[in-house]
């Protein structure tokens, strides 16, 4: 591990031995920073069983959507939006990643409660913001501790009512583009390690529990897209996943995993023509 983290250069390099020495104390901290991402991606805990209902995605979603802007591949044949996605606001766009974290994060800390004394809606701000600034791996919180949001029978009745207060309060997308678990994203995926993902997928969900998922091609740029996976079935050899897809206001999405050679599969979408995914857990940890 020595010669992993050492930095080597000619004698005559022109650089001052005090650049050297930031230079290669710079590469040293990015090598393990980047070691340790890669290391701990595969080192989690699963989140103990919820003790809510199981996730309903009539119910547990928002009724808007997220619009997204980035044309993955310039060579994808992608069907043509739907009337929903057209009329959706384009200034509310790049937020996949917020809102399925969000979902999670409103099923884990919030509760809803329509003959709860109503509040003001700068109250009800100051409520979505404290649940979205909850860390999404802390532990579920006992009914009676949860933030309470009056009026409304569930996340999707309260998104359609309260569409703006969300999106102003839910948080920025830019930030996501800076996540720890981002940096694992150059570090080769094994079909194994798919295996691992599904399993554990499948867990979670007989506990409960929706699991937010990043779905990537890469190198490839045909698709870089988070979802939240929330139930599963067995379609002959293959597991079924059913996701809630922030892009998407009408229905669920099918994410599908062969057992027979280790891989996902996700379905054709307006953004992706559809095909093999490799697919990572987020937000178990702080370095996911």
């Amino acid at each position: 591990m020595k010669d992993l983290f050492s930095l080597t250069l000619p004698s005559d390099h022109p650089a001052a031995p005090d650049d050297l020495c930031r230079t290669a104390g710079l590469w040293q901290l990015s090598l393990a920073f980047l070691v340790l991402i890669g290391l701990t991606g595969c080192a989690h805990q699963l989140p103990a069983p919820s003790n809510s209902r199981p996730y309903d995605w009539n119910k547990d979603r928002f009724s808007f959507a997220n619009e997204t802007v980035w044309t993955y591949d310039q060579t994808l044949s992608a069907p043509e939006k739907s009337g929903a996605q057209e009329k959706q606001s384009e200034a509310y766009t790049r937020r996949c990643f917020v809102m399925a974290r969000a979902a999670l994060q409103f099923r884990k800390f919030a509760r809803f409660d329509p003959a709860a004394p109503r509040v003001s809606d700068a109250e009800l701000a100051r409520r979505v913001s404290q649940v979205a600034s909850k860390p999404v791996w802390e532990p579920e919180l006992a009914k009676e501790k949860k933030i309470v949001f009056p009026g409304s029978q569930d996340l999707y009745t309260f998104s359609r009512r309260h569409s703006s207060l969300l999106q102003q309060e839910l948080g920025a997308g830019w930030p996501t583009y800076f996540r720890a678990g981002n940096m694992a994203l150059p570090f080769p995926i094994s079909r194994d390690h798919q295996q691992r993902t599904a399993d554990e997928m499948r867990e979670m969900i007989r506990n409960k529990q929706p699991v937010v998922l990043w779905l990537t091609r890469f190198p490839s740029l045909a698709i870089n897209h988070s979802v939240l996976a929330y139930a599963v079935r067995s379609k002959g050899a293959l597991l079924q996943f059913d996701v809630y897809d922030p892009n998407y206001t009408d229905s669920p999405k099918k994410l599908t995993y062969n057992p027979a050679d280790k891989t996902f599969s996700f379905e054709k979408t307006f953004y992706f023509k559809g095909g093999p995914v490799t697919v990572r857990t987020v937000y178990w940890s702080h370095l996911q």
